[in-house]
């Protein structure tokens, strides 16, 4: 006869399950979670991109008068891990973004589900770096204030709304968490899930169904639930990356002016329509646009370029801020006291970068 412990490890499984069994997805399937990349854009990613071509991308880059980056975050600059708020920008990384950011003619963010409370405390020191916050709830320019993207389109009590139907599935399984921001609150069970992948996925299929049900019966909350990677979040309707990218053009790049070279980089399903929204808005070909995913070769993207590890992404930043230093007949990075040509001394070269694809990190935040 099976062991007590067994016993209860087999009724916990089966009850989730049972308890999951009838969740719709978005596909309207019962029961199976999407394992492709969320619909965070109507229109699917359809294709796999080949590796990165660093060494275009740095000659592109540097022969070009304008230029705008957008980047992500977490799963991309920093590697993902269990707490987030353990997570801080390396000095060899806000050097090299200092550079980026203040090369004339560039226009450089950091577009994330991040607050901006957090990225004022760990970034807000790079004066030409401007950043989204929360999706684009919130923008800042560069040297200016926060900006409220979300005034008028929605009624705050979703996120009362949205912790309170979370709360019982912590239960469900018990190293999940709650986390919330101003206007995001997400459910996190990547820990959690270890050993109950499936009956996790299913239950966050359930609570992402149970939301939208409450938020599509009332309109005036302008709120949506998602689900990503081991996470679901509930934000506004009206924001994505991909609208902040686009607004962050409008901003930046006056009369239908276009930057002559864009560099985007994510890794998760909330950076696909910001890599949608730039291709379709600069018609760029790809020694002109370089928007990279983060992940593996055989996933599906509306990026024309992937690297595999956050520690290749940030490399080929490195190899883009020692290119325009170079260019700027100095070695050194203006401001902060440390010699550029050592700042990345643990990083790989462009050149060493493998091409076969690895398993994919899986990552909280975007």
């Amino acid at each position: 006869m099976p062991s007590p412990s067994i016993l209860m490890s087999l009724l916990f499984s089966l009850g989730l399950s049972l308890h999951a069994q009838a969740a719709p997805t978005q596909d309207g399937q019962q029961g199976k979670h999407l394992k492709n990349p969320p619909a965070w854009t109507k229109i699917q990613p359809d294709r796999a991109a080949p590796f990165l071509d660093v060494n275009l991308m740095v000659k592109s880059y540097t022969e070009a008068n304008s230029r705008l980056i957008s980047l992500d975050y977490d799963g991309t600059l920093t590697p993902t891990v269990y707490d987030p708020e353990s997570v801080r920008p390396t000095p060899e990384l806000k050097n090299d973004l200092r550079i980026l950011a203040s090369t004339p003619g560039t226009q450089a963010y950091i577009v994330t589900a991040r607050s901006r409370k957090y990225l004022d405390k760990y970034l807000g020191d790079i004066q030409d770096l401007g950043f989204f916050a929360e999706f684009g709830s919130f923008y800042k320019q560069p040297g200016g204030q926060w900006v409220d993207n979300t005034l008028g389109h929605v009624d705050l009590e979703y996120m009362k709304i949205a912790q309170e139907a979370m709360k019982p599935y912590l239960g469900y399984l018990s190293e999940s968490f709650i986390e919330t921001q101003e206007r995001i609150a997400c459910w996190h069970y990547r820990k959690a899930s270890e050993g109950h992948e499936t009956e996790a996925e299913n239950l966050a299929v359930r609570l992402q169904a149970e939301l939208n049900k409450i938020f599509k019966a009332d309109p005036k909350y302008g709120a949506e639930a998602l689900i990503n990677s081991y996470v679901v979040e509930v934000k506004p309707v009206a924001v994505n990356k991909g609208k902040a990218v686009e607004q962050l053009i409008a901003m930046e790049f006056k009369n239908g002016a276009k930057p002559q070279v864009v560099i985007d980089a994510g890794d998760g399903g909330s950076d696909e329509p910001m890599h949608l929204q730039l291709r379709e808005a600069t018609g760029y070909g790809p020694d002109q646009l370089f928007s990279i995913m983060i992940g593996q070769t055989s996933r599906l993207t509306h990026a024309n370029y992937h690297v595999n590890t956050v520690e290749q992404m940030t490399s080929a930043l490195h190899s883009l801020a020692m290119a325009v230093s170079s260019r700027a007949g100095s070695n050194t990075v203006q401001g902060s006291g440390t010699d550029s040509s050592t700042g990345g001394g643990n990083r790989p070269s462009a050149s060493s970068f493998s091409q076969e694809p690895l398993p994919p990190a899986g990552f909280l935040y975007e």
